[in-house]
């Protein structure tokens, strides 16, 4: 099957703002040898670029490429499930998800938040083997959980403390979120902190030359340039090309952009197909190299999952959980 080489931000009380290390993650004492699919193995790499405003308590993996090898008998990519553990469970039934027999999953990010249970939906994915990506609400939970990890003072219950000390960063994290409690759920079981801790900011294929995020790349920017906290939150572009958070504020799509890139001169990169989450506005956006499949479960939508083999797409629908912002 396909090893895996890791590269990742590292982040520690002792990183800067404006400079993180792109280093080789190591893993935790706490994990549980258990939850391994026993497909990777890791090489070490290193590499280093600044101007990145990554949360010192992020702990994040960069990109994680699997190496070349051979393919699963089906791969599946799968929108985000936000606590819908039901709709999931649904979805594995559908597409008779076989781990066994050679199956995986892609998780596209949000695993967690808006539904009703989103610790049971990271153990889901663990018992799965999924691999995964992570996405903005993911992201905010780590922090969050590895902020309570690494505090001795135990600031969720110290009302001095109403922003987790990160650090310069896009989005800074109010101690009275509600992400907290799922946080604390995460804070329950090491090797579900390490689960969604573990999820790269980036998963690379080149045998299929694919790469999955949760929700978009800047076209503009090799993939050692891409700013996590865009990769993992933008909608669209600005008039400039630079991301943008919020789609009122963009001027064009990051998916036609891409297209655009990949019939260039000079493509910035040898990845052609983008497979992400994220845009549940927008529902399904399967197009000739970015597949979206956010198709807004926990808003009563539906749950995707498309066969990146085959591009067969399967979807269960899903209760209305949460009213969209």
């Amino acid at each position: 099957m396909m090893a895996s080489t890791v590269l990742a931000v590292m982040s520690s009380s002792s990183t800067s703002e404006n400079q993180n290390t792109l280093s080789h993650r190591r893993r935790s004492s706490d994990d549980d040898d258990e939850d391994d699919d026993g497909d990777d193995k890791v090489s070490s790499a290193s590499s280093t670029y600044s101007d990145r405003l990554v949360s010192k308590y992020a702990n994040l993996t960069y990109i994680q490429v699997r190496d070349d090898g051979a393919l699963p008998r089906r791969l599946f990519a799968v929108g985000d499930i936000h606590g819908c553990l039901d709709e999931f469970n649904e979805l594995l039934d559908t597409i008779q998800y076989d781990y066994e027999s050679g199956d995986r999953l892609i998780l596209l990010g949000d695993l967690v938040a808006k539904g009703p249970d989103s610790s049971g939906v990271v153990q889901r994915a663990r018992e799965t083997n999924a691999w995964c990506v992570r996405g903005n609400h993911d992201d905010k939970v780590v922090r969050l959980a590895t902020f309570q990890r690494s505090s001795i003072m135990h600031p969720y219950h110290n009302k001095e403390f109403k922003v987790v000390p990160e650090g310069k960063v896009h989005d800074p994290l109010k101690l009275d979120n509600h992400h907290v409690h799922i946080a604390s759920q995460l804070m329950m079981s090491d090797g579900d902190y390490e689960y969604l801790a573990g999820c790269p900011m980036m998963l690379a294929l080149p045998v299929l030359q694919s790469l999955f995020v949760h929700a978009g790349l800047d076209p503009s920017h090799p993939l050692d340039q891409q700013e996590p906290f865009f990769v993992m939150n933008m909608r669209s572009l600005q008039e400039d090309g630079s991301p943008a958070k919020h789609r009122s504020d963009g001027v064009r799509s990051w998916t036609h952009a891409w297209e655009e890139m990949l019939t260039s001169p000079h493509p910035t990169t040898a990845f052609r197909n983008v497979y992400y989450g994220h845009a549940a506005a927008s529902r399904l956006q399967l197009g000739n190299h970015t597949f979206g499949l956010d198709s807004g479960c926990v808003y009563g939508g539906q749950l995707s999952a498309l066969d990146v083999l085959t591009h067969q797409l399967y979807q269960v629908q899903c209760k209305q959980y949460a009213e969209h912002d």
